[in-house]
């Protein structure tokens, strides 16, 4: 059985409940919390689970206590294969006496109370926002300790802005760069971002990207990507890594419908709301992200995951809002409810196609990395045999498998 083709399934329908009795906010919102608490749940017993364990166990169990790491820091630096404050993360939590999967536990947990807390902005179909989040960013979740450590830190960082806490912000700021190294560039300019709080961007502006969308996606855009990142201070290890990325690229993806109706929506809707505003530059920010990388899902799909949770409360919070209109024909009121009923029409579409695609591409990998592999499992076997038959999976899925999809169904896997 996939864990993961579960979770997907069970938020599906859970999340039809928003749509159904409409004044009824404690039941939808007890059914969030019941959805909520399943899926982190699930998504939390994984045990050696996927196959970027072939790389997270071996630095884990390696590791040296927090006072010989710092000691031997210069060591760390060098091999630069993770980052320093991840290590340090994992030095600590293994120094405190955690397994492996106790540390996923600690990392999984954080993330979801991250989220729980930006979700309050949400006022209703909370399960709905939650089952698209955990479609676009279940890798995220389940797969890439590191990256997720550094987006936790990031949204963090954006509630405290929200909450006019800078010190706070710039401490979380701080944590998200030392995580990932993505995370550096993307945090500091929507800090920046952050502070823009008396300058409102005019929906022309939403309007110009979701056309400039439509443009790129049959565009080849490599050189600019390049031309600007050689411009930019990065490593030359880092451009490396950029110029193997951008090697993989498709055009057409099925995922480009979704992303122009949510570009046009925020257009479509005005945003008053004063205390999710100041999210806006942030949220243009990830569009222009989006829009720039679109035909790149590997590379974009390590940059977005800072975005797209507040894409989802920000376009949840302004599409609750009424546009007002002094037409008597109501005919505005009756555009307005036609273009959320084609949004909400196109996203459940592309969940239901992105569930059936990955329930094919997973259950296809004869390494079988994505079967079900939880904490349950202990009540028959060891944590050494499951250890050993999951790293084996990882390591047939690198040797065998990865290649072929890198080049095909996991590059363009919202194709």
């Amino acid at each position: 059985m996939n864990l993961l083709i579960i979770i997907f399934v069970v938020l599906f329908f859970l999340s039809l409940t928003d749509f159904i009795y409409l004044n009824q906010k404690k039941i939808h919102q007890s059914i969030f919390l019941f959805s909520f608490g399943l899926t982190y749940f699930l998504f939390t017993i994984k045990y050696y689970y996927g196959g970027d364990i072939a790389l997270y166990v071996p630095v884990y169990e390696g590791i040296e206590n927090p006072k010989q790491f710092i000691q031997n820091g210069s060591k760390y630096q060098q091999s630069g294969y993770f980052e320093t404050g991840y290590l340090f993360f994992c030095s600590l939590m293994k120094y405190l006496g955690l397994s492996f999967w106790m540390m996923t536990v600690v990392i999984s947990s954080f993330y979801f109370y991250v989220i729980y807390k930006l979700f309050t902005y949400i006022s209703d179909k909370k399960t709905f926002a939650l089952l698209i989040l955990v479609i676009l960013e279940y890798n995220l979740i389940f797969a890439t300790y590191r990256q997720c450590l550094s987006v936790s830190f990031f949204l963090l960082m954006i509630i405290s802005c929200l909450n006019e806490k800078y010190i706070k912000a710039i401490f979380f700021l701080f944590l998200t760069s030392i995580m990932h190294k993505s995370g550096f560039y993307i945090s500091l300019i929507a800090f920046f971002l952050m502070t823009l709080k008396r300058i409102e961007i005019n929906g022309v502006f939403y309007w110009i990207l979701s056309f400039l969308l439509l443009i790129i996606a049959f565009l080849p855009i490599n050189d600019i990507i390049l031309f600007i990142s050689n411009i930019l201070p990065f490593s030359q290890s880092s451009l490396s890594s950029l110029e193997h990325h951008l090697m993989f690229g498709r055009k057409l993806q099925v995922i480009l419908l979704l992303y122009f109706i949510l570009i046009s929506s925020v257009a479509y809707f005005s945003e008053k709301y004063s205390k999710i505003k100041q999210m806006q530059w942030v949220v243009f920010f990830g569009f222009i992200v989006i829009v720039f990388l679109y035909q790149y899902f590997y590379l974009l799909v390590r940059i977005r995951s800072y975005f797209i949770p507040l894409i989802i409360v920000y376009a949840f919070t302004i599409f609750k809002r009424e546009k007002k209109s002094l037409d008597t024909s109501f005919s505005i009121e009756k555009k307005t409810l036609l273009f959320r009923q084609v949004f909400v029409i196109v996203l459940y579409l592309f969940n239901l196609h992105s569930i059936r695609f990955r329930y094919i591409e997973q259950n296809s990998l004869k390494s079988g990395i994505y079967n079900s592999s939880t904490i349950f499992s202990r009540l028959n076997k060891t944590e050494k045999k499951i250890k050993q038959e999951q790293l084996h999976k990882a390591e047939m899925y690198w040797k065998n498998e990865f290649t072929s999809i890198g080049k095909g169904n996991r590059i363009n896997e919202e194709k």
